[in-house]
């Protein structure tokens, strides 16, 4: 089934609205869980929220890094800044790797390739490669993708995507759900 550009630029529209909510409470859960009294990253229950705000942030730019290369060469004919804020967030989420660990590490115990156990601490490599080591270093990732209320920063991920979002709708991608 081919689209034409209304129902591309909608479908796009969409599926960032469904991005920006998603990114921007994933931020919100981290960000309530550190402030929480109590909150002790040593402890199996805030790891395991941190393994899930990890594994949903991965899917998300994930998807989003997908939605940037449906729309291709499309974004060389945004207007500036938003064409250049565009290829920045695609490039980082490709400097990161996160697409690469979606696809082999985050749904999967089994490498797809050689059908064998993956290693858990190649995984957790990897994973700390894209978000690091520490609480205040997955701070800072959150807050280039979602940075706090009330904090503005037009080249954060969320920040983007409102741009790209209603750039949509300004050029036809005005319709329903699809």
């Amino acid at each position: 089934m081919v689209f034409d550009m209304n129902e591309r630029l909608n479908f796009l529209k969409w599926a960032l609205c469904d991005l920006i909510v998603d990114l921007t409470i994933n931020t919100e859960v981290f960000r309530d869980a550190v402030q929480r009294t109590g909150f002790d990253p040593n402890l199996p229950k805030d790891q395991a929220l941190m393994r899930m705000v990890c594994s949903a942030l991965v899917v998300n730019l994930s998807k989003l890094s997908e939605a940037l290369g449906y729309l291709g060469k499309d974004i060389n004919f945004l207007e500036e800044p938003l064409r250049s804020q565009c290829i920045s967030v695609k490039q980082e989420i490709e400097s990161r790797k996160i697409y690469q660990f979606r696809n082999k590490y985050a749904a999967h115990l089994l490498d797809n390739k050689t059908k064998l156990p993956l290693s858990l601490m190649e995984g957790e490599r990897r994973l700390t490669a894209i978000f690091g080591s520490t609480i205040g270093e997955l701070n800072d990732f959150c807050d280039w993708v979602c940075p706090p209320a009330g904090e503005a920063n037009k080249n954060s991920v969320t920040s983007v995507l409102c741009d790209l979002r209603d750039y949509c709708r300004q050029k036809g991608g005005n319709g329903p759900r699809p």
